[in-house]
């Protein structure tokens, strides 16, 4: 292990060797040799821009997955190249848990580099701190529970020699399942390289309109406050004490959901050269930020750096002792603070222990008592009599509280378990619907047990038997309750005495009835998609005769969200599988992927000619669910990108509209598909 990590830390070294580097031979023309795979990223989507980049979320068809693709502002200098280059290849090569994933570094078709990272979904911390509905899913506890993460993966950076110099809420990022990742370490730096600190490089990297995100009005976004006072110096050495002062500045907004230091950049500057912060973190009461994690901040945002922390695990440790009760090292202490928190790290055996002390001195005062006092017997049975009633009834009133707080706990727990099950929110019902649905009819009836009056548990089983098609079971919960479900109510008794297969299932022609009445006003047409995926369960091959059941999904997306939608044509002809789709009201053929399957609407029916012209439609990444289709007319469409169409293994021809896609697009496109522009 030791070896391992020695190995590494060489290879960092090497990476920040510029006497070693030639200007023929630096770290953009080495990548610039290795073949690009650019071309290779589809559905590019942009996410965010700060500093000296932005970046993309895009599809990786090698892997199957999205990621994230991170390069630099357009109109960059060239100078910073290299400095990008640097970010990617170090943050590649920490391994950790809670450090970003670099998966390829490159060069673009435009001589720009980039590199793609993990894509993680959720939200960064100063997203968490500044949004009321996020900040009341964390607890205190939590947000320290995060800092700590943070704290291992800049101790990790420590340990190899390597310093963040950018630890700030933007930069730290929390996935849905706790996942705790630091990323852009674009102004890393390796420990006593001279040649790292007040060089060219810090200067160019010092500029305030690439650092600072400045306005025009000259007004700073807040990243200032996070910076130690001899990063504001670019000839001052940085060192691990840096960091340590940006890791007490993240806990103090953790905690208080505001930065240490505030004002315009030359109030902040000022303030963080003359380390005139105590006042504003003194004002902040108890609640906010209690004294063991208030000395914590003081002593990492010292102003001289030798009277910080010596190591961030040292830090760490302290944070950790606060959590367990224990005083910490940096914090004053005395007999009653002590005992305070030791009462609190047995709470339990110190009322065990008092009670018993409080027990045994009764008894032997009764003891004693009754040698002396044989006359007073009775009377001091009374009184004990009295005292065991007052605490029976207080242990009562104990019980009655802690069966109150139980009940409450449920639900509370209830309600979270209805808001996570509902039957259409898991985006793998399309690949299981039996085991989902299955799955929310036992949850929802769990909920329904921690919490009878919750009746909305009733209504969602409801709807669940209604989208099996079993409408007896759907109308004997819907008459308990059908809250926010009515329209499904009528249509589960209007369809309860129909005829059905031997599967349980409507014939195909009610079943296409049942769906267009479900998709009649638009806002049902995630459950009709779901209904559909369903019902053909048990038919793996598509089948001709779902067109009708097929047209009256289009024509359930096409009016979603519409009050007076224009008349749409659909035109199938099943000797030629060919299908024909007419109205601008069409704007999808295939539904989403968080709500529905993300595949297309029309994958239930053999399709070989497909004719979408002179429709609204303007995204093709579902088409290759088409496999069987030649050809297809994309003339007068939306669309802006062919190459989902180039996916398909039979498609022969597409028609398009003179200039309707770039010259460079149509240029790349496989020659062996035939592109027809003429009227």
């Amino acid at each position: 292990m030791k070896e391992e990590e020695d190995k590494l830390a060489q290879e960092l070294a090497e990476l920040y060797n510029y006497e070693e580097e030639i200007e023929e031979d630096n770290l953009f023309n080495q990548i610039k040799q290795i073949p690009a795979a650019f071309e290779r990223y589809d559905n590019m989507e942009f996410i965010a821009k700060g500093g000296m980049k932005e970046i993309f979320k895009v599809f990786d068809p090698k892997t199957g997955r999205n990621v994230a693709l991170a390069r630099l502002l357009q109109n960059s200098p060239e100078e910073l190249h290299e400095t990008f280059l640097r970010e990617a290849r170090l943050t590649a090569m920490l391994d950790h848990p809670n450090i970003i994933t670099v998966h390829e570094i490159g060069i673009d078709l435009d001589e720009k580099p980039y590199f793609t990272m993990e894509f993680k979904v959720g939200h960064n911390l100063r997203e968490i701190i500044t949004c009321p509905l996020l900040s009341k899913e964390f607890l205190q506890q939590d947000l320290i529970e995060i800092f700590i993460k943070i704290c291992n993966a800049i101790s990790y950076a420590h340990s190899l020699d390597i310093l963040h110099l950018d630890l700030k809420p933007d930069n730290i990022q929390v996935g849905d399942y706790g996942e705790v990742i630091v990323c852009d370490w674009g102004l890393g730096k390796k420990i006593g390289d001279c040649n790292l600190d007040g060089g060219e490089l810090d200067q160019l990297l010092l500029n305030q309109d690439l650092l600072y995100n400045m306005t025009l009005a000259g007004k700073i976004k807040g990243t200032p406050g996070y910076m130690a006072p001899e990063q504001i110096n670019a000839k001052q050495p940085k060192s691990p004490q840096t960091d340590i002062y940006a890791l007490g500045c993240l806990l103090f907004t953790l905690l208080c959901k505001k930065p240490p230091v505030q004002g315009n950049q030359e109030e902040i500057m000022h303030k963080t050269n003359t380390g005139d912060i105590l006042p504003s973190i003194q004002q902040i009461s108890t609640t906010k930020l209690p004294s063991g994690l208030r000395a914590i901040i003081l002593k990492a945002m010292a102003l001289n750096p030798s009277d910080r922390y010596a190591s961030v695990h040292e830090m760490k440790s302290d944070v950790r002792n606060y959590l367990s009760g224990y005083t910490v090292s940096v914090e004053e202490s005395n007999a009653i603070k002590e005992a305070k928190l030791f009462y609190k790290r047995n709470r339990s055996q110190c009322q065990i222990a008092a009670t018993f002390i409080l027990v045994t001195f009764l008894l032997t005062t009764i003891f004693f008592f009754r040698l002396n006092q044989s006359r007073l017997i009775a009377k001091q049975e009374r009184n004990t009599a009295e005292e065991q009633k007052i605490l029976a009834e207080a242990n009562l009133d104990k019980y009655l509280k802690e069966k109150e707080r139980t009940n409450l706990l449920n639900v509370e727990r209830a309600k979270a378990l209805e808001n996570d099950t509902h039957p259409m929110r898991f985006h793998y019902f399309f690949t299981d619907p039996v085991k989902n649905l299955q799955e929310t009819i036992k949850r929802m009836q769990f909920v329904y047990e921690l919490n009878p009056s919750n009746r909305k548990a009733l209504a969602i089983i409801g709807s669940t038997y209604f989208t099996m098609q079993n409408f007896k079971k759907a109308n004997e919960l819907y008459e308990k309750c059908s809250e926010g479900e009515e329209d499904l109510f009528l249509l589960s008794q209007e369809f309860e005495n129909r005829p059905k297969d031997p599967e349980g299932l409507l014939s195909l022609e009610h079943f296409i009835e049942l769906i267009e009445k479900t998709g009649s006003n638009g806002s049902r047409n995630y459950l009709c998609e779901r209904m559909i995926a369903f019902h053909t369960l048990n038919s793996w091959k598509k089948h001709k005769d779902y067109a009708p059941l097929v047209e009256t999904l289009i024509r359930a997306w096409a009016i979603k969200g519409k009050q007076n939608p224009q008349p749409i044509q659909f035109n199938y002809d099943p000797i030629t599988e060919t299908l024909q789709l007419k109205g601008k009201e069409i704007v999808y053929i295939e539904s989403d992927s968080i709500h529905g399957s993300g595949k297309s609407l029309l994958r239930y029916i053999p399709i070989k000619h497909l004719n979408i012209s002179s429709t609204s439609v303007y995204k093709l990444s579902s088409i290759p669910n088409l496999s069987h289709l030649k050809t297809i007319n994309l003339r007068e469409t939306q669309t802006s990108n062919l190459w989902p169409i180039a996916k398909l293994p039979l498609i022969e021809s597409i028609e398009i509209s003179p200039e309707q896609y770039s010259e460079k697009m149509l240029s790349n496109f496989p020659k062996s598909i035939k592109l027809i522009k003429d009227p």
